[in-house]
């Protein structure tokens, strides 16, 4: 084994992760070892291991000739005429719907079901839609504007920690919403007041404390899969990733993860509580926490800052006063593997 690839195990793994989120993944043969990961690639995308790109069917490139990712579904490689691979092997053309994931794929997600209007919170108070937060426990003025800008100018949104920004999607239209949440009562009451067409995962992450803080470490197992079981049942991108409940590292790596495989670099990613301290108090009052972009390095949650690895801030914290919510997009160049590296460091990471 060569010093450019991961141990059999730990590629392994990385392979499995890739699959799920592709939302086309089929079991590989029984007792079939994954051929070693320099063989191939996904056509059209980065190799996991060497960080190459693939040019499509009749790629030359080394690295790439001759297979796929191992376990995807042959559709996910249509008129490719390569003969190795265990993709291909696991997949045969006769069973083009093999997979779960492809009999979805027709399902319709885009619902034009209101026309779309930018948010007014006095016209979503007075028709009961949304309600203002109290201060210091959710949104901020700058980060609802913010928010509510992006969803207006979103077809689609993914969102985990569901709450005041589902009814900000609601208002201003979103076609196609999907949210995600730890706690079931929390969530069952936020779906009652969504559009019907909305879609909304539990994540069971076992027993929780208030804001979904877990609290059983019998339950362990179970946490990667809040950050992206759900995601594996979107086989389309999305415009906008929201993230605002737990595991909040793990859960932009996933999505940045889930848009990349999906071609869809221009997607935006936000994750909440991203803000400074404010130690000259210029956001205190009503409608903001105390937080700021004018104390630089005094970040609140140190520990989100790896994010910066995978995406570049374009709004929000450090470009908007008095802004919680840092709003990021992909950094050129960036990889399934930085993606899936930050996600195995975080995968357990509640916070």
């Amino acid at each position: 084994m060569t010093s450019k690839t991961c141990s059999r195990t730990s590629r392994t793994a990385l392979l499995l992760l890739l699959a799920a989120l592709a939302g086309g993944a089929s079991a590989m043969p029984a007792g079939a070892a994954p051929a070693d990961c320099g063989e191939g690639t996904l056509h059209g995308t980065h190799c996991v291991c060497t960080g190459a790109t693939c040019a499509g069917a009749g790629c030359t490139t080394k690295h790439h000739r001759g297979a796929t990712v191992h376990g995807f579904s042959l559709a996910h490689c249509p008129d490719c005429t390569c003969t190795g691979g265990t993709a291909h092997a696991a997949a045969p053309a006769s069973r083009p719907h093999g997979d779960m994931a492809a009999l979805l794929s027709t399902t319709r997600r885009h619902v034009a079901w209101r026309p779309r209007r930018r948010f007014d919170p006095a016209v979503a108070q007075a028709e009961g839609v949304w309600t203002a937060t109290s201060a210091g426990h959710d949104l901020t003025f700058a980060d609802r504007q913010i928010e509510a800008d992006i969803f207006f100018n979103s077809e689609a949104v993914f969102e985990t920690g569901v709450g005041e920004s589902t009814k900000i999607a609601t208002f201003t239209g979103v076609p196609r919403y999907t949210g995600v949440d730890n706690a079931v009562e929390w969530l069952n009451a936020v779906m009652e007041k969504a559009p019907s067409h909305y879609r909304f995962h539990w994540a069971d992450i076992g027993k929780i404390s208030m804001y979904s803080v877990p609290t059983d470490d019998k339950a362990r197992p179970k946490w990667p899969l809040s950050s992206m079981a759900a995601l594996a049942a979107e086989d389309e991108p999305f415009d906008f990733y929201l993230v605002d409940g737990r595991f909040r590292v793990a859960s932009i790596a996933a999505c940045m993860l889930h848009a990349l495989m999906r071609g869809k670099r221009d997607a935006l990613f936000a994750i909440h509580d991203y803000g400074y301290e404010d130690p000259c108090g210029r956001c205190a009052g009503p409608a903001a926490k105390k937080t700021i972009s004018c104390a630089p390095g005094r970040h609140l949650r140190d520990f989100y800052n790896r994010v910066e690895e995978l995406g570049t801030i374009v709004r929000g914290v450090g470009v908007d006063d008095c802004a919680q919510l840092a709003v990021l997009k992909m950094k050129p160049g960036l990889t399934a593997a930085d993606c899936i590296t930050v996600w195995r460091d975080f995968q357990y990471d509640s916070r």
